[in-house]
């Protein structure tokens, strides 16, 4: 009965968090007034597309990483079913293997919002102005 009941609320909270509004932010970029400054922030564009790429870079290495991973959990596997496995002195496990599954797009997500937080540091550093503003998108009448 109190597993029931627990459950029941769980699935409550859930459903009313899930109504709750959603909010974008976005970032409204003032360029530095002077030419050293412009030139400066310029610079930070480019860090910014050289951290993007190195994001991208990382992001094909773990996607290259789970499929070599998932091969060789299939390998195991195999092996493990075939007759020869019981012959063998080692028997693999192919749960060390499954290390590499991780989210390579979340992963890739996060980087990217690192350059960019970088980026508007770096614009900020250079004599820009950085205003934030955030909107709400999704389920306004909540609040």
């Amino acid at each position: 009965m109190k597993n029931t009941y627990l459950i029941t609320l769980l699935v409550i909270c859930s459903i009313l968090v899930g109504c709750g509004p959603v909010y974008q932010t976005s970032y409204l970029f003032k360029p530095p007034t002077t030419e050293n400054g412009r030139n400066c922030a310029n610079r930070c564009l480019s860090k910014q597309q050289e951290c993007y790429h190195q994001c991208q870079n990382i992001t094909a290495q773990c996607e290259s990483r789970k499929e070599v991973a998932n091969l060789a959990e299939a390998l195991v596997e195999s092996w493990k079913k075939s007759s020869l496995s019981t012959d063998k002195p080692h028997n693999p496990s192919a749960t060390r293997y499954r290390s590499h599954q991780t989210d390579c797009q979340k992963d890739e997500q996060k980087c990217m919002s690192r350059c960019d937080s970088i980026h508007r540091l770096c614009h900020e550093n250079c004599g820009g102005v950085v205003i934030r503003e955030v909107t709400c998108i999704r389920n306004c009448d909540k609040i």
